[in-house]
Formats: C-alpha cells, structure tokens, sequence
C-alpha cells in the first residue's frame, strides 16, 4: 500500500492534515456534478458512464493511499482529521459505485425505449445493431475498469448486463416479421457479442476455424429451418 506523509519533513501536524482536509474537499465537489442524474435525451447514459467510471478511479485511487506521519505517535487532533479524510473519500466512493449501477439502469430502460429497433431491424439485412455495439461499448468500459483497477464490486454487473443484452436481443428479433431475417440478426448480432465480450467461449479449432458456441449453433440451425423449409416441403411432395 502506497503512504501519503503529511510532512516531508518532521512530525505529522495537526495544520498539515487541516491543509491536506481542505484541498481533498475542495476536489470532491465535482463528484455532485457527476452523481447527478443526466437526462438520457442530453449528453447519453454511454457518456455518463464515462464520467462517473473515470471518477470513482480517482476516488479509489485517493482511498487506496495509507496516510502517515512519522515513526512517533500521530496526536489525536490529527489522527481524527485524518479519520475524517478517509471517510470523506469512502463516501464519495460509494456514492460513486451506486451512480455505476444506477448508470447501467438509465442505460437498460434507453435501450427498452429507443425507436430505431422497430425501424431498422425489419428493414435490415440482419447485421449488428448500433444499440449492440453500444452496449457492448459499455460493458468493455467497465471490464476495464474490473481488470485494471481491480474493481470486483463490478464483475457481477459485467455478467448481468451481459446477460442482459442477450436477452434484448431475442425480444427485440421479433421485431421481423421474416423469421429467416430474425435468426440471422440474432446469430451476427450474438456472435459479436461473444467475440466482444466471451471470446473464452470460441474454442480454437482446427485449420484457424473456430467452434461457435451452443447459442449459435441454434440460430444457425433456425435460420435454415425457416428459410428453407418449404423448399424441402416441396420436393418432398
């Protein structure tokens, strides 16, 4: 763990940790400007995130620091002002994580809202939606946060908006009314997913091909059901 010492030179004051108190406050005012919530209509949950991700790193990176003195006894007076830094810092900390997930809530009910689902997919050729790829954008934000930070509070969101995103994927498919175009836009559009997000579950196979998950066999296994079913049904009459 990384020491912050109040002096450089001689013993921790009680002047030197009001001096350190005042300048961390003076910081944390512009975790309200990013805590607020922000209109999805204005600058966009994706934005936001951004914000709030990019803040609580400089929040817990400030925490992380071990505050001391000198070899001697800290006087009380400075240990609590000390005491009152840290929970400043842990609070605003907090605060920060919680406007993470509730970030990522703001982020679900725009995608459940968004207009350009019902006016692209069934006009499409099945390729990858733009809303996938922004959520995606999201998820990979907070996976590097996970991985460079160490930020384990944050995998289980990983995993659900993950989850998430599969399961808007299959609700919004239905949107066409071409089940052969639906399948298709499900196996890209899943199959971006697992590459972006799940690439330990394309498993190397021989000849650089490569072996689709279960998900995706299912799709494929659909669209040509579909598509070709009453081809087969007329030959066989």
């Amino acid at each position: 763990m990384r020491e912050l010492h109040l002096m450089t030179i001689g013993e921790s004051t009680a002047a030197s940790a009001r001096f350190g108190k005042a300048s961390i406050l003076a910081m944390l005012v512009f975790v309200d400007a990013i805590v607020v919530p922000a209109d999805p209509k204005g600058h966009g949950p994706g934005d936001r995130l951004w914000a709030v991700l990019n803040m609580y790193v400089c929040i817990s990176d400030a925490s992380s620091f071990k505050w001391s003195g000198s070899r001697r006894p800290i006087p009380q007076e400075t240990q609590s002002i000390i005491d009152e830094i840290n929970g400043s810092l842990s609070a605003e900390e907090n605060r920060l994580n919680g406007a993470i997930f509730s970030t990522m809530e703001d982020i679900r009910t725009f995608m459940e809202e968004e207009d350009s689902w019902a006016a692209e997919i069934p006009r499409g050729g099945g390729e990858v939606h733009r809303n996938t790829q922004f959520i995606v954008d999201c998820v990979v934000l907070i996976r590097s946060a996970v991985l460079n930070y160490h930020f384990e509070n944050l995998r289980a969101l990983l995993h659900d908006t993950t989850d998430y995103l599969k399961d808007l994927l299959w609700r919004k498919s239905k949107l066409c009314s071409d089940q052969s175009l639906r399948y298709l836009f499900l196996l890209n559009n899943s199959c971006f997913v697992t590459q972006q997000l799940e690439s330990t579950k394309l498993i190397a196979w021989v000849q650089n091909h490569w072996e689709l998950p279960p998900e995706s066999k299912k799709y494929i296994d659909c669209y040509f059901e579909v598509s070709w079913a009453h081809v087969l049904s007329c030959i066989s009459e």
